[in-house]
């Protein structure tokens, strides 16, 4: 059995269901699902259609039986009955059929021998009338052309002589062959405008008769099959000529759904990676926690702007799944960051919820909150009065009067988000800090403290694969705001077999690259980026690694809430 597919996906069905398949085959086609999750419907149809086998008991079983009485006498005398029957109505009926039959053979014989005293009189004397009465009406050109063929060869030169000294029997045959010419060139010309003329080829009795008796028969038969094939290619020509394009248009549109529907197609398998520098699949759209079925844990470490003061470390640590019961996705994160050679640290801590409602069958809306609470600290030993980048292109004033009043900060914010997946594209967007938490970790002003600002985040993509190659294309756009920042990337991800890579450039000029490995359970992708510093007014380079671990796909097909 081939790959499972949208064109054979119903066997797949069957045989999942009855337990046909192989453990390979199992995988294949759950793996399947997993990035079509509009066929999970389906496959909960199918396991419904499996009845188990109920075991019933029946104590009085025994009094069900009774003993079989047959009466061979009874049966005997029907027969008899039956067959005399048979017998009279065969009697009755046979003569009756065959004298309809004799009727039939007569009148076809009688017109046969009309045709033959009226064109040729030296025919009547030779042809004997138990020819003559074999003619079939059903096949009466064949039979005249056969009476024909069995005249002697002396008989035929014979009537032949006869016939040039005959002027009506040469006169008839000459206005025949012409009236036959004349039907070609008028079929010719009147083709397409009457459906329902006859064929002028389906030439008559008479016209039969007279080409046997003729050496110059066969010039007829000739030009019949010259003007076939005039016609043949003369109506070819015209149907291409008729073609109408709305037929063309309506033809090239089912090709392209067919092609569009096929796994050689888009598709959407609810796997998005961006090249957002700092940012995992969580953190680009919260809704995507529990988006597949299955498991996973993702690891980034990132290294941005190495050598400069304002360098930054972080690593982020993340885990979510999909509950069947709840028929929602939740998400565990874990970030820490070290900026500036450890003059403030970052803790925090985040947990998300995103039911899955189901509009239809390929469109499903993702709704998510994720709820943030963390503490950062501030090394007052290295604090030194200048400017700070904790945010790419977000410069904040650092104590340029004032000393620390002290090292802790903690706080608590809000985000929401909103992920729409129809059956070939995916649009997300998200809206982070919302209650715009204090952040006054950079200056001693309590009066007027400085606070988060809103983050704004926009995507949309797809993905085009390509089965029998192993080859997958997912381009996407990514448009994100956070106070001074903004910022548009487009991107292009691209998987061959087991090897992944990808790009992305932004409207400030700054680009991404990744490369990486991607199995069945473990996916690991380094990327490099350039991107631009406001503090030092220069681009820097940057490294991150993402580790990607995730569990066997859930058998169990997933569960949506339906409005």
């Amino acid at each position: 059995m081939s790959n499972p597919s949208f064109s054979n996906i119903d066997r797949w069905f069957f045989d999942y269901i009855e337990g046909n398949l192989s453990k390979e085959q199992v995988q294949k086609f759950e793996e399947f699902i997993s990035n079509h999750p509009e066929l999970e419907f389906d496959l909960d149809n199918w396991k419904a259609t499996k009845i188990q086998p109920v075991e019933v008991t029946y104590s009085g079983v025994n009094n069900l039986y009774r003993e079989e009485k047959r009466k061979p006498v009874a049966f005997f005398w029907v027969s008899a009955i039956s067959v005399v029957i048979l017998l009279i109505g065969g009697f009755y009926f046979f003569p009756s059929l065959q004298k309809t039959d004799s009727i039939k053979h007569s009148k076809s014989s009688e017109k046969e021998i009309n045709l033959i005293n009226k064109y040729s009189p030296s025919i009547k004397a030779n042809v004997s009338k138990a020819n003559v009465s074999s003619i079939n009406k059903k096949d009466q050109k064949k039979n005249a052309f056969l009476l024909s063929n069995q005249l002697t060869n002396q008989q035929m030169l014979s009537m032949d002589k006869k016939a040039k000294n005959d002027n009506s029997f040469n006169l008839s045959k000459n206005k025949l062959v012409q009236n036959v010419s004349d039907n070609n060139q008028t079929y010719l010309n009147n083709k397409g405008k009457e459906k329902n003329m006859d064929n002028p080829f389906k030439t008559s009795e008479t016209s039969i008769l007279i080409a046997n008796l003729n050496p110059k028969k066969i010039n007829l038969l000739d030009n019949k099959i010259l003007d076939e094939k005039i016609i043949k290619i003369y109506s070819r020509n015209t149907d291409k000529q008729n073609i109408k394009m709305p037929k063309l248009f309506s033809k090239t549109l089912k090709k392209i759904n067919r092609f569009m529907y096929r796994d050689l197609a888009l598709n959407n398998t609810r796997i998005h990676h961006v090249h957002l520098p700092g940012s995992t699949h969580l953190d680009a759209n919260y809704s995507a926690a529990g988006d597949v079925s299955s498991t996973r844990f993702t690891s980034q470490t990132r290294a941005q702007w190495i050598g400069q003061s304002n360098q930054k470390l972080s690593n982020k640590l993340s885990l979510d799944f999909y509950s069947r019961v709840l028929r929602s996705g939740f998400g565990l994160q874990l970030d820490y960051s070290h900026y500036g050679n450890g003059v403030i640290q970052d803790w925090n801590t985040s947990l998300i919820y995103s039911p899955k409602i189901a509009i239809s069958r390929s469109f499903l809306i993702e709704p998510a909150v994720r709820f943030k609470m963390g503490n950062k600290f501030l090394n007052t030993s290295k604090v030194e009065p200048g400017q700070v980048e904790w945010d790419r292109n977000n410069i904040q004033d650092f104590y340029t009067t004032g000393s620390p009043v002290g090292n802790k900060l903690w706080y608590r914010d809000l985000g929401v988000s909103l992920l729409m997946h129809a059956k070939w594209i995916y649009f997300g967007i998200q809206a982070d800090n919302l209650l715009g938490h204090v952040d006054n970790i950079y200056s001693n002003n309590i009066e007027t403290p400085n606070r988060a600002p809103h983050h704004y985040t926009a995507y949309v993509g797809t993905d085009y694969a390509i089965p029998s190659i192993s080859m997958s294309f997912s381009p996407y756009l990514v448009y994100e705001k956070i106070q001074n920042r903004e910022e548009s990337w487009g991107g292009l991800n691209m998987s061959f077999k087991k090897l992944t890579f990808g790009g992305a450039y932004s409207t400030n000029n700054n680009f991404a690259t990744s490369i990486g490995f991607s199995f069945k359970q473990f996916a690991f992708t380094y990327q490099f980026d350039r991107t631009y510093s406001s503090l030092f007014s220069s681009r820097s380079n940057s490294h991150q690694l993402t580790l990607l671990l995730n569990s066997k796909l859930q058998k169990s097909s997933r569960r949506y809430i339906t409005l």
